[in-house]
């Protein structure tokens, strides 16, 4: 992601930290990362419906690794904030195949993805940018790794985040 300060909004590894993503073996390690503005928050005015009002909307997502694309969707509107769209749940995604694990980078703008399928990447590469497509109801970047079916826990900057964390946490 771009630089500046992040939260997550979701993530950890208990239930009551992460409890949309916890149920699922795949995903219950995933995080979901939004971006704080200069006042700490996550958007300009309280629970916003325009997508630009939200600090993260629209920064560049790299790839966290070197790897090649196992599936990339694009093409999925961007949901209206507070309105999911439960029909496709990832919305526009990358899953990229690092060595044995498979991370998922999701919600991503609608016409944003610059890779497909097939395609090398390499750690940093722009790979699409953060949207509000899919199950979501507020722009953020959801990611998860996978192996075997089975979640891997994620680190960033050798953190384990957990829900709240990140005041602080700044990418450069």
């Amino acid at each position: 992601m771009a630089g500046g300060s992040y939260g997550v909004l979701q993530g950890g590894s208990s239930f009551i930290t992460n409890p949309f993503h916890r149920g699922s073996a795949a995903e219950r390690f995933a995080v979901d990362l939004v971006k704080l503005n200069s006042y700490g928050a996550r958007a300009v005015g309280l629970a916003p419906k325009a997508l630009t009002a939200y600090a993260v909307f629209d920064d560049a997502v790299s790839s966290p690794c070197d790897g090649t694309v196992v599936e990339a969707m694009d093409g999925v509107p961007d949901n209206v904030p507070g309105r999911a769209n439960v029909a496709a749940p990832a919305g526009n995604h990358i899953i990229l195949r690092c060595e044995d694990t498979d991370v998922l980078l999701a919600h991503l703008e609608q016409g944003s993805v610059t890779v497909g399928a097939a395609q090398r990447v390499r750690r940093g590469q722009l790979v699409g940018r953060v949207g509000n497509s899919g199950n979501t109801s507020e722009p953020h970047l959801h990611i998860s790794a996978s192996r075997a079916g089975q979640a891997v826990p994620l680190t960033f900057d050798g953190r384990f985040l957990s829900i709240n964390d990140g005041s602080g946490w700044t990418r450069r």
